[in-house]
């Protein structure tokens, strides 16, 4: 019987060391095959600072908490500003999320669901995707499900009369900061755990105060950051996220489970007909006069999975809109735990289950990497390096030459198109900034005072305008140009 446990548990260990080579490889390779895009050069921007004062000052003025900035002020520092070094801690984050998921999901269930979650995190598109982005979504999903299981874990002591240990209780505070410091639906989700904890204080009359500890020290952590967030909050009347509709909910759970469509009608009849049978159970429960547990595994993911999505949703139509689809990996976790539940309870052979299973597994690798093909054809971000790379490689045939930038009217647009100039140590730079909210006459005035040779235009995230275009030439001949993805550049030689 023990050498049974023994070959049972090294099956265990096997299986998820194999899915975190999988996933690992997935996310550290091609970290570097596509260019970044302004959402993860404002991220080397923001943090390329002398020190952590800086930093601090610098996101403050932002939409973000902090603590993924400072964070890379020491990737930066102490590994390196290209693309690899830039992503390489999301795709760390992305590996341990793997293994995080697997503990989560045996804690509620067993192996059998741990080692299916573990499968979908590991080769669906969107935690992928996710972990060779340098953004801090990638953290969140970690941070998040760390907080959950711990969450759980102290929960569970509680139930059975055990005693809270004292690092759980900072541990798990810990870990609520890390998380309200990473992004606000961290925050958010913080808050959820909160509510979740003073309804079982209001269902358990015996419950362990312990556990508000772990909260009181988040929200001491919170403090030095507190003036920042109501500063933040109160620029989000310039948010841009469009109010949604009944279809974003579609949308979000689409993201969620982003795969073939065929497949996706697959795992929407799975869910449906596990949320069928998880609410005859309740049904039977209250007609049996069982009591239903707020602890309850399925009853807890089914309100981790939807609860976020609902709120934001009426939240978003309420006020300004923060309803956007990547926000959502914080509902990715258990939503994959539910597929597995799903899956695991199909009435047929059990074999047949874990057959579907991996089946689906497999196919979800196979078109990830085949049939959309992952790593080489599908341009996700904006070609900002091939268009800089064209620059670079045409600059030195046009004497007396200007180059104009054109893009979006955002702050720190510009480190758009000087990162790779640093990076291929050039000294060029922009000589003039343009967006549709500059007025073209200033532009005229410029190309007038300097009267170049050559322009170079560069642009990034939009197309230069017909009215941008129409004025250069005027008195400018259109040389040669190479249109990317959201991206591209054109020279003009004097007529």
């Amino acid at each position: 019987m023990k050498l049974l446990e023994e070959n049972k548990k090294i099956l265990q260990i096997t299986s998820i060391a194999i899915l975190l080579i999988i996933g690992a490889y997935l996310r550290f390779n091609g970290l570097s095959n596509q260019s970044l895009w302004y959402d993860e050069i404002v991220t080397w921007s923001l943090s390329n600072k002398a020190n952590l004062v800086e930093v601090w000052n610098e996101i403050s003025k932002e939409n973000r908490p902090p603590l993924h900035q400072l964070l890379y002020y020491f990737v930066i520092k102490y590994i390196g500003e290209n693309e690899f070094a830039l992503r390489l801690p999301s795709a760390v984050f992305g590996t341990l999320s793997i293994l995080f998921i697997y503990l989560l999901a045996y804690r509620l269930y067993s192996f059998k669901e741990a080692i299916i979650s573990a499968g979908f995190m590991a080769v669906f598109w969107l935690p992928l995707y996710y972990s060779q982005e340098a953004r801090d979504y990638s953290l969140l999903l970690m941070l998040t499900i760390g907080a959950v299981y711990l969450w759980i874990i102290i929960n569970e002591n509680e139930k059975r009369k055990d005693k809270i240990k004292s690092f759980q209780v900072v541990l798990f505070g810990l870990l609520l900061a890390l998380l309200s410091y990473t992004h606000y639906f961290g925050l958010f989700i913080s808050g959820l755990l909160f509510i979740g904890s003073l309804l079982l204080l209001w269902k358990n009359k015996t419950f362990n105060y312990r556990i508000l500890i772990s909260y009181l020290l988040a929200l001491v952590l919170y403090i030095p950051w507190f003036n920042s967030m109501l500063f933040q909050a109160s620029k989000i009347q310039s948010f841009w996220i469009p109010k949604p509709t009944i279809k974003s909910i579609y949308d979000v759970i689409f993201y969620i489970y982003a795969t073939e469509p065929i497949l996706f009608y697959m795992i929407l009849a799975l869910l449906f007909f596990s949320i069928l049978k998880f609410i005859y159970n309740l049904k039977m429960k209250k007609q049996n006069e069982q009591s239903i547990e707020f602890m309850d595994a399925d009853l807890m993911l089914w309100l981790w999975f939807l609860l976020p999505i609902l709120i934001i949703f009426i939240q978003s139509l309420i006020f300004k809109s923060l309803f956007l689809e990547r926000y959502f990996l914080i509902c990715l976790p258990p939503a994959y735990i539910l597929l597995s539940r799903a899956i695991l309870q199909l009435p047929i052979a059990y074999y047949y289950r874990y057959a579907v299973a991996i089946i689906m597994i497999l196919f979800i690798a196979f078109d990830l990497i085949y049939i959309q093909d992952y790593y080489n054809k599908p341009v996700k971000k904006t070609q900002i390096r091939e268009a800089t790379e064209f620059v670079l490689a045409n600059y030195r045939m046009t004497n007396d030459a200007i180059i104009i930038g054109y893009s979006l009217q955002v702050d720190l647009i510009q480190d758009l198109f000087h990162y790779y100039f640093i990076q291929k140590n050039s000294s060029l730079r922009l000589d003039y900034f343009m967006s549709s909210l500059h007025l073209i006459r200033d532009l005229e005035e410029y190309i007038e005072n300097r009267k170049p040779s050559y322009i170079w235009l560069i642009y990034s995230e939009k197309q230069p305008t017909e009215s941008l275009i129409s004025l250069v030439t005027v008195h400018y001949k259109f040389v040669h140009g190479k249109d990317l993805h959201k991206a591209g550049a054109y020279l003009f030689r004097r007529k």
